[in-house]
């Protein structure tokens, strides 16, 4: 309920956001021109495959073998370290 209402509140602003929104990219793709914007874009969605990758393990921890609570630590501490590893190459 608290988030439709919350929704609902902001509903008149979406049209001035969104205007914005676009004279921001415009401006974007003036400085950095379209091969800038698109290098930006092809850099940042390794993310969305890290973050799937998260979830996926998340979910899969009950299927590890016994010690799990070990090896969901050490799996975590790969994961972070390779999460730190692509962020540093972005």
């Amino acid at each position: 309920m608290r988030i439709t209402g919350t929704l609902l509140a902001h509903v008149p602003d979406v049209p001035r956001v969104a205007a914005g929104g676009t004279q921001g990219i415009q401006g974007s793709a003036h400085s950095l021109g379209v091969a800038g914007l698109l290098l930006l874009v092809v850099s940042a969605s390794p993310g969305g495959g890290t973050d799937t990758g998260i979830e996926a393990f998340s979910n899969g921890v009950p299927l590890m073998r016994e010690p799990r609570v070990a090896r969901a630590k050490r799996t975590v501490v790969y994961m972070a370290c390779s999460l730190a590893f692509t962020a540093a190459g972005l």
